[in-house]
């Protein structure tokens, strides 16, 4: 009964966060449209003429999605906002050129995004005033700052997870920078841009320096306990947001609207599905079973962790990886079949070693089981791609999927293998998930010009790992058997890396 209950509650909390979210939107009207290959998606209100028109620009590895947190709240306050997918990102149907570290380069290409998208939603609604303004996130914030500086009708810049070294004490006009409280270097970097139009050593948060008349007012925010990505999702952000085009546009920084807290739904949401998941993974048949309960010990699966986070970074760094249209993405789908194929190796003779039997696998019901957790898989994937990131691929990005599909399978497999069926060490999974990402890590600083974005993709896999480690755990329990899971979580995180990082063409 405690099972069912749960169910009940979770599903509960689901249906809940989606109606929170739903409403959220209320007395708003939202078109998606295109403009050449860039996806448009516009928020406004239900009123005959809003405006002013606020561009909204999501960071690198970003989509929309990502970006309706200030969409929503800046619709809901009369502002016509329009948020649109960058060359190689999202559903963007052309890859990202240009030289990626040349700011003539891929920059060049992303800043002329936003000007086809301004003069796109400006031609669809008419009635706009002159003036605009624009918001940009992370990567993005440089792109806003740069785009201002050749558009006169922008009359307001707001950058979040904001790094732009473009900015100077009159340019852009009146910028506001918004960080999260948990990234000390760019804020030190906003307090930076506080310090060129005053003569204080310490500026304070919070505070306008200079003149909204002539251009260079300034101010700097630090989003309440958030950091790069959660500082999207923030109140505090949209708030700050909304009050500061009021004050430059208006003259008055008072709000109407209050912004929805969009993200503590978003959060409901995936507990609830989560929940749903633990509720339901006992019905799942046992796939594989065995009285043998020894194991190979702790210090052997310690060096099939181990050995493989120190190897495989040493070894890769001999060759040159480039074969896919996906920025390190390449290089990702290699690292994690030889991680997988050492892991398998070390794992194989452990086993041997110690006599570790392998547990007889019922085809039929494996098949049956790896059919409803990749079913379980789909409400959080519609969830993600509703509110956080675009989910489904443009036909171009299938190959991606597939050639990583391939190295996320040969971990995830291999590593379930080893931390679920060939130990009885209940700390090896999340460890052997520590050690994988040090792995990415050591790579990084092997190769840092050429693996840099490969840090990004820390808050795409850190989640995910534990969501899906958690399913893992429910799902062995449940049918006996490392590989349903395994599977099942390659599979999605596979996915999630095909459909999130940039797609890049030639320069």
């Amino acid at each position: 009964m405690g099972r069912w209950f749960v169910a009940a509650l979770a599903l509960f909390a689901a249906l809940w966060s989606t109606n929170e979210l739903l409403r959220s939107t209320d007395g708003l009207i939202i078109e998606h449209y295109e403009s050449g290959p860039i996806p448009i998606s516009v928020f406004r209100p239900d009123i005959q003429t809003p405006g002013p028109l606020v561009v909204v620009a999501h960071g690198f590895a970003g989509s929309r999605p990502m970006m309706q947190q200030f969409a929503v709240s800046l619709a809901q306050n009369g502002y016509l906002a329009a948020t649109f997918d960058l060359s190689g990102h999202g559903r963007n149907r052309v890859p990202l050129t240009g030289d990626l570290q040349s700011i003539d380069g891929a920059t060049q290409v992303l800043v002329n995004d936003i000007g086809v998208v301004v003069d796109a939603v400006r031609k669809r609604y008419e009635t706009l005033p002159e003036g605009m303004a624009v918001v940009g996130h992370s990567m993005a914030s440089d792109l806003v700052v740069r785009y201002a500086q050749r558009d006169d009708s922008v009359m307001a810049t707001v950058g979040v997870a904001m790094f732009s070294p473009a900015v100077t004490a009159t340019s852009p006009r009146n910028l506001l920078v918004i960080n999260g409280e948990w990234e000390p270097r760019l804020n030190e970097a906003g307090y930076d841009v506080l310090r060129q139009v005053t003569d204080e050593t310490e500026p304070s948060e919070n505070v306008t320096y200079g003149s909204f008349e002539t251009g260079t007012a300034r101010r700097m925010v630090e989003a309440d306990n958030t950091e790069h990505v959660g500082v999207l999702f923030s109140v505090e952000s949209a708030t700050a947001t909304v009050s500061w085009l009021n004050q430059v546009f208006t003259g008055n920084d008072a709000i109407s609207h209050e912004p929805a807290t969009r993200g503590r739904w978003i959060i409901l949401m995936v507990i609830g599905i989560v929940g749903l998941w633990w509720s339901l993974a006992p019905l799942l048949p046992v796939v594989s079973f065995t009285d043998d309960k020894s194991g190979v010990s702790t210090l052997n699966t310690s060096l099939v962790i181990f050995i493989p986070m120190l190897a495989t970074p040493l070894l890769l760094s001999l060759v040159n990886i480039s074969f896919l249209p996906v920025l390190v993405g390449d290089y990702l789908a290699v690292h994690l079949a030889l991680y997988g194929l050492l892991t398998f190796l070390l794992t194989l003779f452990f086993r041997r070693r110690n006599n570790v039997l392998s547990s007889p696998v019922d085809k039929p019901r494996f098949l049956t089981s790896l059919l409803v957790v990749l079913l379980f898989s789909l409400p959080l994937g519609a969830a993600l791609h509703w509110q956080v990131a675009s989910f489904i691929p443009t036909v171009e990005r299938l190959p991606l999927l597939l050639a990583i599909g391939i190295g996320t399978l040969c971990w995830f497999v291999t590593d379930e293998w080893a931390t679920r069926t060939s130990t009885t060490w209940r700390s090896a999974y999340p460890l052997s998930k520590i050690a994988f990402l040090l792995s990415l890590a050591i790579a990084v600083a092997l190769d840092f010009d050429g693996l840099f974005f490969l840090l990004l993709i820390v808050p795409i896999m850190v989640p995910i790992l534990i969501v899906f480690g958690l399913l893992s755990r429910w799902v062995y329990r449940s049918t006996g058997c490392a590989l349903v899971a395994g599977v099942g979580n390659a599979l999605f995180l596979a996915w999630a890396i095909a459909v999130t990082f940039p797609w890049v063409g030639a320069s």
